[in-house]
């Protein structure tokens, strides 16, 4: 599913603890979905299409923050041990 590089990264990078499990989630067409189970609770983590640029990506974890503060069910992204999102 991933690797066990990738694993120990985010296990490094994130406050989500040990990964326990890991499992494909469906409906993505230009990323890869992937459902966690880790030892700190459940967490969805989304690798981004290999031409998604920086750039991109920030705007839309911006974009993301901005609609968690007035809409509860959209999850705001996870601040990696250094503040940033991805």
């Amino acid at each position: 599913m991933i690797s066990p590089q990738l694993c120990l990264r985010l296990e490094e990078r994130y406050s989500i603890g040990v990964i326990q499990e890991v499992c494909a989630l469906t409906g993505g067409e230009w990323n890869k979905l992937l459902h966690l189970s880790c030892s700190r609770g459940a967490f969805v983590v989304r690798i981004s299409h290999l031409t998604s640029t920086p750039e991109a990506i920030a705007y839309e974890h911006k974009l993301m923050q901005f609609m968690n503060l007035r809409i509860p069910e959209v999850p705001a992204p996870i601040p990696a041990h250094d503040g940033s999102t991805y």
